[in-house]
């Protein structure tokens, strides 16, 4: 796998290889390394730190993982022939068996799939080169339109402000600041920081947690230190 942003380098498992097999290798990460794809798994981890609740950023990086890894597939055996396109998809079916580790860390690129599913994939897009060009540009077309749709969904810049004006008669409830006093029409007075600010009739959920007084009296004992 290609590791590394500041000084990428190039991981590989103690195996033996053949000399085709380091070529296809060590092609396909070299590719990764040209294609800079290290900083867009970068910014799709950001992401995905950013809006880590929404289970469609996942889908969405792991449909950037898969086209990444598509992408250089096709560009490595573009000017392969039949056979050597073979030679590469069984080099990376056998690093898939035997080297794929379970888990991999999020700015890296691996040469092989830990997904049977993805791995099928790179498989009919590699034997379907042809066909495989057209659909890659047309997954790298349709991608920008998914990830701008889905981030407009997510990013909300400013979802509430209060404006200057109304912030100066505006005031937080808690039980630190205010309490509420039974009146003798059996409604509720309501008192911040000792101040009478309004009478309620019901005590409503948003500051259901206020101490209740029978009379100003008592409320100064327990609220005035």
């Amino acid at each position: 796998m290609l590791y590394g942003i500041h000084a990428p380098k190039i991981l590989i498992p103690v195996m033996e290889l053949s000399e085709k097999d380091w070529s296809f290798i060590l092609s396909h990460e070299v590719e990764h390394y040209y294609r800079k794809d290290l900083y867009i798994k970068l910014l799709i981890e950001i992401i995905t730190i950013a809006y880590w609740w929404n289970p469609f950023i996942y889908l969405l990086k792991t449909a950037f993982d898969k086209v990444l890894e598509i992408n250089v597939d096709l560009s490595v055996t573009k000017d392969l022939d039949p056979e050597e396109k073979l030679e590469y998809l069984q080099c990376l079916l056998d690093t898939a068996r035997k080297f794929s580790p379970k888990k991999l860390y999020g700015l890296s690129l691996a040469f092989e799939s830990r997904n049977k599913s993805i791995l099928a994939q790179r498989f009919y897009m590699v034997l379907e080169s042809e066909n495989s060009k057209k659909s890659s540009k047309t997954i790298l077309m349709i991608m920008p339109i998914i990830f701008i749709s889905i981030f407009s969904l997510l990013v909300v810049f400013e979802p509430y402000a209060i404006s200057p004006t109304d912030a100066q008669s505006t005031f937080e409830l808690d039980a630190d600041n205010a309490y509420l006093i039974v009146n003798p029409n059996r409604d509720y007075d309501l008192y911040i920081n000792q101040k009478y600010i309004a009478t309620v009739h019901e005590i409503k959920s948003s500051y259901s947690n206020l101490s209740i007084y029978q009379n100003l009296k008592e409320a100064n004992a327990h609220e005035i230190k």
